[in-house]
């Protein structure tokens, strides 16, 4: 029993001393990725972001297709493997491109609109209305969320669902 005692005394001081560093690199991720802010930039400025987004990479978008769409996740999945190579604070902006990207295609080719929420406790934005069985996408909660834990490929399958599931 007091052998035990001794071996968590000495635990708790490697916790200490060691784990609180750890806990704090962890307690960063728990903050809320996609900010009221970062929203209002995706709804308010969303051509020019996916302007911009062209732009730097040359994508190009000739239809809204399997073939288009996995070009566009080649070039987005080379961009954010770039990006993870920083932090997070300098990835938003691409991120914010990215998303407003591909809403600007849900628009354009799926018959959608951008869309603004504002409450008192949650602001967020994305295109509704789209001509398919799943009419709607938070573009950069999708986007923020590929990027942070379920991957680009995640994100991708959203976008193909749409496609697959569009009403003609």
């Amino acid at each position: 029993e007091q052998e035990l005692i001794q071996v968590l005394g000495e635990m708790k001081d490697v916790l200490i001393k060691k784990g609180m560093k750890i806990l704090v690199e962890l307690s960063k991720g728990l903050e809320e990725p996609d900010t009221a802010e970062m929203y209002r930039e995706v709804y308010f400025h969303h051509d020019e972001l996916c302007e911009k987004f062209i732009e730097k990479t040359g994508i190009v978008v000739t239809g809204f297709d399997e073939e288009n769409i996995d070009r566009w996740f080649e070039v987005i999945e080379e961009r954010t493997a770039i990006l993870k190579q920083g932090d997070y604070e300098d990835a938003k902006e691409e991120l914010m491109e990215i998303a407003a990207f591909l809403g600007n295609q849900l628009v354009k080719y799926l018959g959608g609109r951008w869309f603004h929420y504002l409450s008192e406790n949650h602001e967020s934005c994305g295109v509704e209305g789209c001509k398919t069985l799943n009419p709607g996408l938070n573009c950069l909660s999708v986007v923020v969320g590929g990027y942070t834990e379920n991957g680009m490929n995640w994100v991708k399958k959203s976008i193909l669902n749409r496609y697959q599931k569009r009403k003609i």
